[in-house]
């Protein structure tokens, strides 16, 4: 758990775990792909069990505003492949 200020973002958290844990935290955190449109960065963030890049729930993505008893956590997004 970790206390920020009251106007704080997902983005907000997300940096302050960046400071505290520094370049392999943001290297899992934060990706860089290649995509027919070039690099394409993506958050690998969840906010309330939900993907913040995908869910149409945060409109605002990283900016979304944080609510007391949010949760983040972070775990990648798995797709592709044949069946």
């Amino acid at each position: 758990e970790i206390e920020l200020k009251d106007d704080s973002t997902v983005n907000d958290a997300v940096n302050f775990l960046i400071n505290k844990y520094g370049y392999k935290f943001q290297q899992r955190a934060i990706l860089t792909m290649d995509s027919m449109q070039g690099k394409v960065t993506r958050a690998n963030v969840y906010l309330n069990r939900h993907p913040v890049d995908y869910e149409a729930n945060y409109p605002q993505k990283m900016n979304t505003p944080l609510k007391d008893g949010d949760a983040i956590s972070f775990g990648s997004l798995i797709g592709g492949g044949e069946i």
